[in-house]
């Protein structure tokens, strides 16, 4: 992060970074970052804003040293300022930065000791801002060293972890599983905790991405993720996903990524579920909104709007059945009868004496399935739109009778 220890342009550097203050690396292999910190500032030699860069970064920290790199001084300073840029949600200043990066050329960029960290964090800052050309030409230039570089002796743990972020950012998918099943199995051997840790979280994203939000793999390594960053103190996803509506169409934010869907009941549901982060909504109350969460109406019946809202979502179901019959896809049009009935029953069950509407009564069960339902579809477009933020909200959605948003 910044100059070097000796004055280069490095970023993260890896020996350079943690090998001439004794035990430093040792450390932060451990997970014992509070103890690295202390060593690394006692050192004394120079290197100190290069090793707090590697420390902040697996604390999930890294965009509090964004005023360190206001005013880079090489090209490995300045991935550093685009990477911070991004944990920060500052889009504009990191796309800024990595278009300097790229135009400059990552070929030209100097060979130096800290050379494979300057990648890590391009690698990185190219992941959250969706910038898959940077990322294939950074992959292209970590490929032929996969293997060769040793993480017992590398702060920043296994290359593969940096080739499988690549690939994600790619959208190769499968090749991304495979570099992050090496990664994890090269950290793990050679005792770097804090890397282990994070590249189970990549592969749980990719093995989701893959396999979907049910897949029991990706449902280990993801929980064996979340386990060790407990325990370690880290934070493995420091940005939550926002979303806000501007007109039909909704936008959705994760670090310095975007996608934008079209409004539907289902990513009501979830905007009602981002606001209300950790917490846990009745699928019912969604449905039938409550006032006990920002985004819901303050009525516990069906109104007007929500009757509207209502019809309006026969009709798109309608359609949809349709489009699936016409395509001989039978299993989606019996799924969206499902959700076409329950809405049917709703609506004539909502209606009480003198047309004035009622409070559900027992509809717990209905609920449950039509919001599961609406939720998917929905997360199906948003993956469509941007695979990681899309594979970000397969393990952090839970729906049932609850639902809920637990970002990790």
């Amino acid at each position: 992060m910044g100059r070097g220890c000796h004055g280069g342009g490095s970023v993260l550097s890896t020996q350079e970074v943690v090998g001439y203050a004794d035990g430093v690396e040792d450390y932060i292999k451990a997970g014992r970052f509070a103890e690295a910190e202390t060593r690394a500032r006692a050192a004394d030699d120079g290197c100190f804003r290069t090793r707090i860069g590697v420390i902040r970064w697996y604390q999930g920290r890294f965009a509090e040293l964004l005023p360190m790199f206001a005013e880079p001084v090489g090209p490995g300073s300045v991935v550093a300022l685009a990477l911070a840029a991004a944990q920060a949600g500052d889009r504009r200043l990191a796309a800024q930065n990595l278009a300097r990066v790229r135009d400059h050329g990552l070929a030209d960029m100097p060979r130096e000791e800290s050379w494979r960290a300057s990648m890590y964090a391009t690698v990185e800052a190219a992941h959250l801002l969706s910038d898959s050309w940077l990322a294939a030409e950074a992959y292209g230039l970590l490929a032929p060293i996969a293997g060769r570089a040793d993480p017992a002796a590398d702060a920043l743990g296994s290359v593969e972890y940096s080739l499988g972020v690549a690939a994600m950012t790619m959208a190769d998918i499968e090749n991304a599983v495979s570099h992050l099943g090496a990664a994890v199995r090269d950290d793990v051997a050679f005792g770097h905790r804090p890397a282990a840790a994070l590249a189970r979280l990549r592969l749980g994203q990719a093995l989701t991405a893959r396999d979907g939000a049910g897949s029991a793999t990706a449902l280990q390594e993801l929980s064996l993720a979340a386990s060790e960053a407990a325990e370690l103190g880290m934070v493995l996803s420091a940005a939550q996903v926002t979303c806000n509506r501007r007109g039909p169409r909704w936008h959705l934010a994760f670090g310095g990524r975007t996608a934008t869907v079209v409004d539907s009941v289902g990513m009501r549901h979830l905007a009602v579920l981002l606001d209300n982060p950790g917490q846990e909504i009745r699928a019912v109350d969604l449905v039938s909104p409550a006032t006990d969460h920002p985004r819901l109406s303050e009525q516990t019946v069906l109104d007007e709007t929500a009757l509207r809202q209502y019809r309006d979502r026969l009709a798109d179901l309608e359609s949809e059945i349709e489009e699936y019959e016409a395509a001989n896809d039978l299993e989606r049009a019996t799924s969206v009868r499902t959700e076409r009935d329950w809405l049917l029953a709703e609506l004539s069950s909502a209606a009480g004496i003198s047309g004035r509407t009622r409070r559900f009564s027992d509809a717990e069960e209905r609920a449950r399935i039509a919001v599961g339902k609406a939720i998917r579809r929905v997360l199906d477009r948003i993956s469509a739109a941007d695979p990681v933020i899309g594979a970000e909200l397969r393990v952090t959605i839970s729906t049932g009778l609850r639902c809920s948003y637990r970002p990790h």
